[in-house]
């Protein structure tokens, strides 16, 4: 038999950093409100892994843009501190059993490898068309865009297949929407790409093989737990709701423990999720539609553990592009102090599938040998070994990023919203997928979450 709470001004469904935003949100605003977390922790995709040396091995989203100011803010507000990611030495390109090495360019590089002006003069030509073409870009209803019935009736690929006449050069583009974005060019449309980049202010640095941003101290899930903290009184773990009843004055939220009872439900589980929860009356069919039709991203993130970074001493930053072995982005993902050394590797988009049907082993040999190509035989002999699927998360399951299917934005998109974040009576969702500002990253879901507790608390 399922107890009665105590009724609610507002009810958060997700203790990820939308969730935890939103709960900021509505302490500040002196609301009365419960966050459900269905694990058993608090930080969605914010994860980390506490090695023997009490180094926290981030999981999941680690990484901080300079100019987000949301998350920027938040982390000095949680007693922490960000510093640069590790960029010293030489970044490598492996392309075709050829070795090359950059600092500032991957394009010029890739054109030196392979001898090729015209591959870097196609490249760069393209990457300047994109950046005028988002200028155009709503972020808030990229539907109502100029060209955005052409744009989003076309798929990137095939927007690639039409500037771009070398196969190395449509090889880079696939390149950085699987890492990117977690998806295939083909699977997405142009209008979808062009509002990814607008969304994240440009084309991102790191999507087209430069470094990485800054990191946190103590990790993003360390900013989580501090997050929970200030709310501990008013968060529940291991409790996934399962159904949402809206009456007239209150909405029913059902679990198995508890039936709770608040004026404002605010859902903030990863988009994929959305339709996992029974609602009664059932979404207006636009909004099921739209959320039915966004696709998850596929993404591995494999890391390697030694006790320090060696290939420093190579005069080698740890960060670089293969395209050899598993296609990945590595990164130098070392404590600050350069203990332990950790490399890190995304396999994303159709490589993740790939590579997901095959077994562990399988997997960590054949990172290692792309690794050891480049950095020498050391690599082969980690302390550890560490994988994370987010796709086997049972409240996650998904990578990084969400996307429509070409056709969708234009027909389905004012759905989501245009000034606001998509609601149904009672019920606002919000997650980082679904943001209209810096979309996909830890600072769309405070943006998300900070948004949705606003609009809730309005109702």
């Amino acid at each position: 038999m399922r107890n009665f709470h105590d009724p609610l001004d507002v009810l958060i469904i997700g203790g990820g950093y939308s969730g935890l935003s939103c709960a900021l949100t509505l302490q500040k605003n002196k609301k009365n409100f419960l966050l459900l977390e269905a694990s058993a922790h608090a930080g969605g995709r914010a994860l980390e892994q506490v090695l023997d040396n009490n180094f926290r091995l981030e999981l999941g989203g680690q990484y901080i843009a300079p100019p987000q100011k949301r998350v920027t803010q938040l982390i000095k507000d949680m007693g922490l501190q960000t510093y640069q990611a590790w960029g010293q030495g030489n970044h490598f390109f492996l392309y075709e059993e050829k070795v090359g090495t950059y600092q500032n360019s991957p394009i010029e590089c890739l054109g030196t490898l392979l001898q090729n002006k015209l591959v870097q003069l196609e490249i760069e030509k393209a990457l300047a068309l994109l950046s005028e073409m988002f200028k155009d870009i709503s972020p808030s209803a990229p539907w109502e865009s100029k060209n955005s019935e052409l744009w989003d009736g076309m798929t990137f690929q095939t927007w690639i297949n039409s500037e771009l006449t070398t196969f190395p050069a449509k090889q880079f583009f696939r390149f950085m929407t699987n890492q990117g974005f977690s998806t295939e060019p083909e699977q997405v449309s142009l209008l979808q790409m062009l509002w990814f980049f607008k969304t994240s202010h440009g084309l991102p640095p790191w999507a087209l093989g430069g470094g990485q941003a800054n990191r946190v101290e103590g990790g993003t899930g360390l900013v989580a737990l501090k997050m929970a903290e200030k709310i501990q009184d008013k968060i529940k773990y291991k409790e996934p709701v399962f159904k949402i009843v809206q009456q007239d004055d209150f909405a029913l939220i059902y679990t198995e423990k508890t039936i709770y009872k608040a004026k404002s439900v605010i859902v903030c589980v990863p988009s994929q999720l959305i339709s996992s929860i029974h609602y009664e009356p059932g979404l207006p069919p636009d909004l099921h539609r739209s959320f039915s039709s966004l696709q998850t991203g596929n993404s591995m993130k494999v890391q390697a553990v030694y006790t320090k970074p060696f290939w420093r001493d190579k005069n080698f930053s740890g960060n670089g592009i293969s395209y050899n072995g598993i296609p990945t982005f590595t990164y130098d993902n070392s404590g600050k102090d350069g203990s332990p050394g950790v490399l890190l590797g995304f396999i994303t988009a159709g490589q993740a599938t790939k590579w997901n049907r095959q077994s562990k082993k399988e997997r960590k040999e054949a990172v290692l040998n792309t690794w050891a190509s480049i950095f020498g035989p050391e690599i082969l002999q980690p302390l550890d070994y560490i994988e994370q699927d987010w796709l086997q998360e049972p409240y996650i399951r998904g990578g990084h990023g969400c996307h429509f299917p070409p056709g969708v934005w234009k027909e389905l998109g004012p759905a989501l919203g245009k000034e606001h974040m998509p609601h149904f009576g009672k019920i606002t969702f919000a997650s980082s997928d679904i943001a209209k500002d810096w979309n996909g990253y830890l600072e769309g879901a405070l943006y998300a979450g900070e948004q949705a507790a606003i609009e809730a608390s309005l109702k």
